[in-house]
């Protein structure tokens, strides 16, 4: 296929994000400033500005003997790319793919995306309105390569919509500046006369590689698309994503619910037919002038059920806003996963069906409340009980893993607790504990099991647990540190409570 390309060139970026950030400022002189040599020099300015011929590098003195009352701001170029991936961002509702280009320009790979929008021209279009609302002002083109919508955009007309293959046509009247020449270069082909491309195209190539190197050559080839550029995304490409424009802003729940179905719908399809499903999604309203609105849900199994998965985005939906609405829809599927044809079954003696059920009743609590909110635990090769055991999936894994026969608590702590006790014999189990102010009086006890430390931890002493019942009927379950042998007083801790 054909690659078509819209290159945006924000012609007054910075200043524009000032004025935005500061909307007073605005019909005023104002520029951005750097120190270079112990000078102030003019690194950005405005069109009001630029109008009365100061330009970039002036000093700022001289600009305000030309432009009395000037406003100046510091320049923070470290920061002009971090402001530009976030109109990348605001880019992702027209296409896929977007590239930065310098400090002020973006790429757009819009192949097979304007028909979304009515068309090249109203696509064009619908990108300048959206920009114009934030308060931007920039410069347009599309055609078959980068380098000829970069030429175009900065050298051609505003909007420029070039037919397929004719790129160079377009371009045999700009100056050689829009090859993305050096600034020596330039100069000698300035100095030799040759002020527009169609001179140059008019010369033998190899009187060109002779008079001034292969680069020239590399880009004139760039811009025809007889030499692929580099395209380094912004986002990483994802497989499976499906738009959905809007004629009108969506402002009700109800129009944003028929938007997700037709987009489900059409993205399970695809799954479908590659026999994926899907494992996470995540669905996105752009409103123009505003920051986009985004809600995310996984499953735990692979799911191809485009009613499932929009069950777990209605839990969702209250929560996004679609004020002063919403004209355009993109769902991403990040993480797919394969779907068998029988769905492997879960702990022991579970049924398939039983597995679905499950795994759906996971997902739809986890969506609402939170994925840390569902935990399952398997044993793990630890002789303390608090490290005896290891968070997994909630569904899979640890099929053949058994927990000890032995007797343990419904609730273990996770910090053992330390007690004071009353202990007749040395190695006997206590006759009361005291914990947290109250004294328990032990009418049973059964114990002790010795549970080593770990010899490849080395921390720790041994201990003795006793599982005890106190005159009300509560049973715990108790641990000697160490052992009266030693000539020191152990220590007695409450690790657990049995039910």
């Amino acid at each position: 296929m054909q690659k078509t390309f819209v290159c945006i060139w924000f012609k007054y970026f910075k200043t524009d994000r000032l004025l935005i950030r500061q909307p007073d400022l605005k019909d005023r002189p104002l520029v951005l400033i750097r120190k270079e040599h112990g000078k102030m020099l003019i690194s950005a300015a405005n069109e009001q500005v630029l109008k009365q011929g100061v330009q970039h590098n002036t000093s700022l003195a001289d600009a305000r003997a030309i432009i009395p009352g000037l406003l100046s701001f510091d320049d923070l170029p470290e920061k002009a790319t971090t402001w530009l991936k976030a109109l990348a961002v605001y880019c992702n509702r027209f296409c896929p793919s977007v590239s930065l280009s310098g400090t002020d320009t973006l790429f757009l790979d819009v192949t097979g995306c304007t028909h979304l929008w009515g068309g090249d021209a109203p696509y064009l279009q619908a990108i300048r309105q959206c920009f114009a609302a934030i308060g931007y002002q920039l410069r347009l083109s599309m055609a078959d390569t980068m380098g000829a919508a970069w030429a175009l955009t900065r050298y051609g007309k505003d909007d420029l919509i070039v037919p397929p293959h004719r790129q160079m046509d377009a371009m045999l009247l700009l100056p050689p500046a829009a090859l993305q020449l050096e600034a020596a270069l330039l100069a000698r082909l300035d100095k030799l006369g040759l002020k527009t491309i169609c001179q140059l195209l008019q010369l033998p190539r190899s009187a060109l590689l002779r008079r001034f190197g292969q680069v020239l050559l590399d880009r004139i080839d760039a811009c025809s698309g007889q030499r692929m550029e580099s395209w380094e995304p912004v986002f990483p490409p994802v497989k499976y994503q499906e738009r959905l424009a809007s004629l009108e802003p969506i402002l009700t729940r109800t129009g944003v619910e028929m938007a997700l179905q037709n987009l489900l719908e059409k993205i399970t399809a695809q799954l479908k037919r590659d026999g994926m499903g899907i494992r996470q999604a995540v669905f996105t309203g752009f409103k123009t002038g505003h920051e986009p609105v985004q809600i995310e849900v996984g499953t735990q199994l692979a799911v191809q059920d485009p009613r499932r998965v929009f069950r777990l985005f209605e839990i969702k939906l209250e929560a996004l806003s679609v004020e002063p609405g919403i004209d355009s829809f993109l769902l991403d599927i990040p993480r797919t996963d394969p779907v068998k044809e029988k769905q492997e079954k879960i702990w022991q003696g579970s049924a398939e069906r039983n597995c679905e059920e499950l795994a759906e009743l996971i997902d739809r609590i986890s969506n609402k409340f939170g994925a840390h909110r569902i935990s399952r635990f398997l044993p793990d090769e630890h002789h303390w009980p608090e490290r005896a055991y290891q968070k997994t999936n909630p569904l899979f894994g640890g099929e053949q893993v058994q927990w000890p026969s032995m007797d343990r608590p419904v609730v273990l702590l996770s910090v053992p607790e330390e007690i004071q006790v009353s202990v007749p014999v040395p190695d006997y189990p206590p006759l009361l504990f005291r914990h947290k102010g109250q004294v328990h009086e032990i009418i049973q006890a059964d114990g002790p099991e010795r549970i080593e430390q770990e010899w490849w931890l080395q921390e720790g002493l041994s201990r003795d647990y006793y599982i005890v019942e106190d005159k009300n009927g509560q049973r715990y379950w108790l641990f000697r540190s160490g052992n009266y042998a030693s000539g020191s007083k152990p220590s007695w801790f409450l690790h657990g409570y049995f039910g």
